[in-house]
């Protein structure tokens, strides 16, 4: 799906056009600082101003029924060097809320529409020091939190009940949703009214269409007229923000999420929501405020309108899946203005006092966290709302998700990454269809379906923002961490838990603990107890143990530690019963413990009977070496055994090494397993040896010692001599396998290194064992190759290399003779060699088989000098000659 994006005015004082730098967000915050994001990420000739209120007066005294501005200069909106094409208020001021949007400040923000030939790093900056304005700041682009993925419908809705049916689901892994059904028969009401601030959402879709918020006013009115007064046409379902008209135009993104918080349940179509109702009682409403349009990519909303419009037509929760295209290094003051004011006015009359018809004093404002693996964003970092990470359906937080301890909860997003498109999460999409999606905008709604649901029970009078706030970060399974060690605290308080949160609202305690055995094994001891049952919630949650080393009742609990349990993630017994440990104990010491159990809400059983035990003693570690010892070494080896420590009660070991000094010897360890390397090249030779500890985690240690020995270097050897070699033709080479003259019996690796005494005739290289010889010139050439082991000791051998022209069917050297004539051919031939005078004396005439390596010598000593002729003939009667000179 293509990223929407919209208006959205962040709150600074100037625009650095520069790349963002993540802050630190140990807390959400809506400081007044610089926001910085690059100028592609602000929308075009749009800033927002906060003006003092003197001039707020002078601008709304100017305002038409729109809030437009007509004359602002007039008006004593003064800004140079801008060319200004319209201002209007930010927030529609007036009607029946108008007290408490002054209160609230909303009166003194107005949006500025300029030339956008001129950047808006220029304009926020050039304004910002003009009398009357007190706060410029650009209008940043926003996106949705989705990561989309357009695919056919198929499985469950593993988000709501996870049975663990997939290789790639942990069962359990949901937002206990089903648990919570049937525990408490609780759907979600038509009390509560749900803003799904997103991109437009199909209201007429068959399975949404009985849970769309309306506006009965407008339903019952006359087209085209403002029936209920509040400023807004023919807003019967909501309201488009982006077109500043009625018509919704329906999209993905605010479909699915809409389906998620409020599809209508128990209907015999498509998908459940969360507080969708059951058929035919109506869910929780949703009210469509559409603040993204696909058919506008570079038009966006007023956020500061979209929440004023939730707050003030009956909304309770604000679901929110998007954020800004970059985040800002601050929260933006406007929309920080904009959100608080549906926080404190949501559910509440002109005066702030609760309505008769609203579950709720104040509103909640739920924002996805972001799918940048970041560990900051905004709006979602903002400390009044509630941030929602995603985590996938095996526990491991979703490949995409932002974290950080500014981070609230998690829920179910999908990890369609790492697992497939049914990894999603499944919900409605426009046209009556339904797709799996992933994002932590698919992790949102759970977290605003379950405030609803909650809303739909509790709410009334009375009840306030803060209560429901509280039980949704408070009923959550901390247990997410065990799939996610590295990230303890970046995922919130855990994962939401619907069964929790609606069991928080029980005072009945679980029966006492009736079966509880313990046996102790070193310090740590290890108990056994059966399930109490608890009447509104079937079972006991969680076992509370409690225990000190000196005698106590269940009257006097002060000086007594304490630890506690959930009882499903303990082990269970063949008769049902559950075993939980207690570790970390003084040795040998006498203990005195007792059980509790309690519920979700924390509601507590009677204690047990308190009883004792005694914790065993220390036992070492045991070490176990993966070699055959002592170890012997060659001069260069290098050698790798494992080293396994185990404890025999169970506790963490650690290793390290004492090498005597030793650098040839390391160890690489990871608690109780590793491995030690000797290198033989770094030590000289001999007999050493090195010590290995292991040590548990309360100190007890053993060490075993390793003998190793190092023996002496054996230098390379030559197993046969290199004979002359032959290179017939200039360009030709011949090849040497060096393993075939040498060896070494160290198995050590050698270094081969050659020298030619004239690199004019034959040139050399070497690789991988092999040299290589080249004829550059016809003529003899002296190679010496010297052959070095790993420790330097070598040894090495000469020989000569001939090189002939390839153009000569025979070589007849030296030229000139002085005593001894040799005749040679390049391969072996049988022939008939005969030498004449130049006369065409015959001087001998001899039948010879000769080649390269076995030329005929002639001895020309007692012939006069001269020149003479030397004549091949062969088998086939065909002949060659060459001439030489006699001295």
């Amino acid at each position: 799906m293509k990223m929407k994006r919209i208006i959205l005015y962040a709150a600074a004082c100037a625009l650095a056009a520069a790349c963002q730098t993540a802050p630190e967000l140990s807390e959400k915050d809506s400081g007044s600082g610089t926001v910085s994001v690059p100028e592609s990420a602000v929308v075009p000739g749009v800033m927002k101003i906060r003006v003092s209120d003197e001039l707020a007066e002078r601008l709304l005294a100017a305002a038409d029924a729109a809030g437009n501005i007509q004359d602002p200069d007039k008006a004593g909106l003064v800004l140079p060097g801008i060319n200004v094409t319209s201002v209007r208020t930010s927030f529609r001021i007036g009607g029946r809320f108008e007290a408490r949007q002054r209160k609230a400040g909303l009166h003194k923000w107005f949006t500025v529409e300029f030339d956008d030939n001129m950047p808006v790093t220029r304009a926020v900056s050039g304004v910002s020091e003009t009398s009357g304005i007190e706060i410029s700041e650009p209008a940043l682009r926003i996106s949705p939190a989705a990561v989309t993925m357009n695919d056919p419908r198929y499985g469950d809705q593993w988000h709501y009940h996870n049975t663990g049916n997939q290789e790639w689901m942990r069962a359990g892994i949901d937002m206990k949703l089903q648990e919570a059904w049937d525990a408490y028969e609780i759907f979600g009401n038509s009390n509560v009214t749900v803003a799904v601030i997103d991109g437009g959402v199909d209201y007429s879709h068959q399975d949404l269409a009985g849970n769309i918020w309306t506006n009965e006013a407008e339903a019952n009115g006359t087209a085209g007229t403002d029936d209920d007064g509040n400023g807004y046409i023919d807003d019967i379902h909501g309201f488009n923000f982006v077109t500043m008209t009625a018509a919704i135009n329906p999209e993905t993104h605010g479909t699915h999420v809409a389906g998620t918080v409020a599809a209508v349940n128990n209907n015999g179509v498509g998908v459940c929501g969360v507080a969708g109702g059951r058929y035919p009682e109506p869910g929780a409403r949703l009210m469509c405020l559409q603040m993204m349009d696909d058919r506008y990519d570079n038009r966006g909303a007023d956020i500061g309108l979209v929440f004023q419009y939730a707050a003030d037509n009956g909304a309770n929760i604000a679901q929110n899946s998007w954020g800004y295209e970059i985040s800002p290094t601050y929260m933006p003051e406007s929309d920080a203005a904009a959100i608080d004011y549906f926080i404190d006015n949501a559910g509440c009359d002109e005066d702030g006092n609760q309505l008769p018809d609203s579950p709720m004093k104040g509103g909640v404002v739920i924002f996805a966290a972001g799918n940048n693996s970041l560990n900051y964003d905004y709006p979602s970092g903002y400390e009044r709302v509630i941030a929602v990470a995603a985590i996938g359906p095996d526990g491991v937080a979703a490949s995409y998700t932002n974290y950080g301890p500014w981070v609230d909860v998690c829920a179910p997003g999908g990890d369609q990454n790492r697992y497939g498109t049914s990894a999603g999460v499944l919900s409605t999409v426009p046209g009556g269809s339904y797709s799996y999606l992933q994002g932590t905008s698919m992790a949102c709604p759970h977290v605003s379906g379950l405030a609803a649901l909650v809303l739909s029970v509790m709410g009334g009078e009375g009840y306030t923002n803060e209560q429901l706030t509280e039980t949704i970060l408070n009923c959550t399974d901390d247990s997410i961490y065990d799939y996610n060690p590295d990230m303890e605290g970046q995922l919130g308080r855990g994962l939401v838990n619907a069964m929790q949160a609606l069991a928080s609202f029980s005072d009945i305690a679980p029966e006492p603990v009736k079966h509880l055995e313990a046996s102790a094994a070193s310090n740590t001891l290890v108990f056994t107890a059966d399930v109490p049952a608890d009447e509104d919630n079937g079972s006991a949650y969680y076992f509370n143990l409690y225990y000190s080393t000196s005698a106590f009742t269940a009257d006097d609990l002060s000086s007594v530690q304490s630890a506690r349990y959930t009882i499903a993630n303990q082990t269970a017994t063949p008769e049902g019963y559950r075993t939980f440990t207690l570790q970390g104990l003084e040795f040998e010491t006498q203990y005195w413990y007792a059980v509790s159990a309690s519920d979700f809400a924390r509601n507590e059983s009677e204690l047990s009977a308190v009883g004792t035990i005694t914790t065993g003693a220390n036992n070492a570690p045991e070490i176990s070496i993966n070699a055959d010892l002592p170890l012997t070494l060659t001069a260069a080896e290098t050698r790798t055994i494992e080293i396994t420590a185990e404890d025999p009660d169970g506790h963490s070991v650690s290793l390290s090494l004492d090498n005597g000094g030793n650098p040839a010897v390391a160890l690489n360890a990871s608690g109780s397993r590793g491995t030690v390397t000797i290198n033989a090249l770094r030590s000289d030779t001999g007999t050493f040896s090195f010590s290995i500890t292991a040590t548990d985690e309360y100190g007890m240690s053993v060490s075993e010692e390793v003998q190793y020995t190092i023996l002496p270097n054996n230098a390379p050897e030559v197993t046969h001599e290199i004979g002359t070699q032959y290179i017939n033709g200039i360009g030709s080479s011949v090849t040497l396998n060096t393993a075939d003259y040498f060896t070494d019996k160290d198995g050590e690796a050698l270094t081969v290194l050659g020298s030619v005494s004239d690199r004019n005739i034959v040139s050399y290289s070497y690789a991988e064992g092999v040299v290589t010889l080249t004829g550059l010139a016809a003529g003899n050439a002296d190679v010496k190759l010297a052959v070095t082991d790993a420790r330097g000791a070598n040894v090495s051998v000469q020989f000569t290399v001939q090189v002939r022209a390839a153009d000569r069917s025979f070589d007849v050297y030296p030229n000139p003779v002085i005593s001894t004539v040799n005749v040679r051919t390049p391969e072996q031939t049988s022939c008939n060699v005969t030498v004449r005078t130049a006369s065409g004396s015959e001087v001998c005439s001899e039948d010879v088989t000769i080649s390269m390596a076995s030329p005929l010598s002639i001895d020309m000593s007692h012939c006069a000098p001269g020149q003479y002729v030397v004549i091949l003939t062969y088998p086939d009667g065909q002949t060659a000659k060459s001439s030489f000179v006699k001295l």
